[in-house]
């Protein structure tokens, strides 16, 4: 069996300057989009299990309206920043929504050529995708993410469909963490494990969370087909965690 195919969540030891990263991503700015967590995630009682902020943070997060579809901004959450952007565009993206973007072909994504981020192009197309496709940024500062899954599945199931496994099982770079590791869901263990590292593979079809940072988080989650045994190598045997049976190495 593949790594593709086992793989929940590993932390990887990538050669890479993430301290260029960051400086890219924070002089891009101007294009962030501010966009807080929905209130159906924030109201979710399986946030007590992931114990990912306190009870007053809670309670001060910004949120969207899922039925209204207005954000909501609390009188004492100007402190909690949220934001996305897209380094890459599709012709066919009709909105900046994960429902809407993930199922896009990967072949048609296309750097954009209005941001000025020459090392983080140049290391995430040094990477092992043929093709690679869509890329987006979520950015937080003193704030967490409660939980949630980007692509839906059923109950606790996590998605191991070859057709969708390279829109859920992603890389993240991670080049700032905030302090502050993803927390995810393993069915093996029957428990929330954490993930900490500037780098990770992860499936985000499962329930994960991301406890509240000290400081700016950038998340760049990178998707694409790509060739999962490069990163063989790169894995950190104490933080990897599997879908069926955990090993101590790949």
């Amino acid at each position: 069996m593949s790594i593709k195919e086992k793989i929940l969540a590993a932390k990887l030891n990538l050669d890479c300057d993430y301290s260029t990263i960051t400086s890219e991503i924070l002089n891009c700015q101007k294009f962030w989009r501010f966009l807080p967590p929905y209130k159906s995630q924030v109201d979710d009682p399986f946030n007590k299990t992931f114990n990912v902020a306190s009870a007053e943070d809670f309670e001060n997060i910004n949120y969207i309206d899922g039925e209204k579809k207005t954000i909501v901004k609390k009188e004492n959450g100007k402190s909690y920043e949220n934001y996305i952007f897209y380094l890459r565009e599709h012709p066919d993206a009709k909105s900046q929504s994960y429902f809407d973007t993930k199922p896009l072909d990967h072949n048609q994504w296309k750097w954009r050529n209005d941001l000025d981020i020459p090392y983080t192009k140049q290391f995430i197309n040094s990477l092992p995708f043929t093709p690679l496709g869509m890329i987006r940024v979520f950015i937080f500062k003193n704030t967490f993410l409660p939980v949630h899954k980007d692509w839906i599945t059923g109950g606790m199931d996590i998605s191991t469909d070859p057709l969708v496994l390279d829109r859920c099982l992603g890389l993240s770079i991670i080049p700032s963490t905030g302090g502050v590791p993803m927390k995810i869901w393993s069915s093996q263990l029957n428990q929330v494990v954490e993930v900490p590292g500037n780098a990770i593979l992860f499936n985000d079809s499962v329930w994960h969370a991301v406890p509240k940072t000290t400081g700016y988080r950038i998340t760049i989650r990178v998707f694409g087909k790509i060739n999962y045994e490069y990163y063989s190598d790169k894995i950190d045997n104490n933080y990897v965690f599997y879908n069926k049976l955990r090993v101590g190495s790949v």
